[in-house]
């Protein structure tokens, strides 16, 4: 009997959760700025993608890093933080052209030094050879 109640009780729980929960109005117009809140079970060891990789690390990250490109669902890579991109003759080589208005939560600008910063970065965490 007492498991009885207490799944009827859970699934009280849950119905009123779900009722609460679906009276979120949802915005058409993004909102900059605010909060995000929240909950995780496990916690990542450090925020960066360059250092610890993982779903923890990956939550967080994707809310305060952007990358240079991103992929479709197609696996087709697009521009982001580069504009334009040219690749060498013999494929060596990649030349990246920055968008002018990327800045940092401070309202610093992006440069090439960041870039270059965060790819060393990621070289000097990871043991095996980088394909750059």
């Amino acid at each position: 009997m007492r498991k009885k109640n207490r799944g009827l009780i859970a699934t009280a729980v849950l119905a009123v959760g779900i009722v609460a929960g679906s009276t979120a109005t949802v915005s058409a117009e993004p909102k900059h700025g605010g909060t995000l809140n929240m909950i995780y079970r496990v916690i990542g060891a450090h925020f960066n993608p360059t250092i610890v990789s993982g779903t923890p690390t990956g939550i967080a990250a994707t809310q305060m890093f952007s990358s240079l490109t991103r992929v479709d669902k197609e696996w087709k890579v697009h521009p982001l933080l580069a504009q334009s991109w040219t690749t060498s003759d013999d494929g060596k080589k990649i030349t990246l052209n920055l968008v002018k208005n990327a800045v940092f939560h401070d309202g610093h600008p992006l440069t090439s030094e960041d870039v270059k910063f965060s790819l060393e970065t990621y070289k000097a965490q990871h043991p095996f050879k980088p394909w750059f």
